[in-house]
């Protein structure tokens, strides 16, 4: 939320709400995964919900982002965004474990959600490589519109290295 106050106030974004889940149950959020059940679609709802009378939300724009250990698990986190039973505008995986099979779920996210996954190699010693093929792979297999965006881009902050990737992405 920090960051991306941060960015509005700069003029960067525009405002947005922004919503995190969070958990105080160990199982959960324990060796480098994050929300090892997160049932998107109930977060939402039950964010949709915290909010009505105090904002107004735009379902059509809903997007998605996770960062770290929010992309480190096969059962939740940034692997359920594309089963989603909404549309998500987007989806935005930042500096995560770059697993194969979450990159081959993302890649294969509903053809209008744009997804877009940042990342650096700075302060890790791991390949990336197998998360780019899955990726690219399940991307191009399937059609979707021109203007819909699928990429993973490596970045290079200068410092504070997997933090930094936040507002690179």
């Amino acid at each position: 939320r920090r960051i991306v106050d941060a960015l509005i106030v700069d003029g960067r974004v525009a405002p947005a709400v922004v919503a995190g889940p969070s958990s105080i149950v160990r199982s959960q959020v324990e060796r480098g995964a994050s929300w090892r059940a997160l049932d998107l679609d109930h977060f939402i709802d039950e964010t949709l919900a915290r909010l009505d009378g105090l904002v107004v939300i735009d379902e059509t724009k809903i997007i998605v982002s996770g960062h770290s250990g929010a992309g480190c698990s096969l059962t939740g986190g940034m692997v359920t965004t594309p089963d989603s039973k909404r549309r998500l505008h987007g989806i935005l995986s930042i500096d995560t474990c770059m697993i194969p099979a979450v990159g081959a779920k993302l890649g294969a996210a509903h053809p209008r959600t744009h997804v877009a996954v940042g990342y650096q190699d700075i302060s890790w010693s791991r390949s990336f490589s197998a998360f780019h093929t899955a990726f690219e792979r399940a991307a191009a297999e399937q059609e979707r519109p021109a203007e819909v965006l699928r990429t993973v881009t490596k970045l290079a902050p200068k410092r504070d290295f997997h933090n930094q990737t936040v507002p690179l992405s």
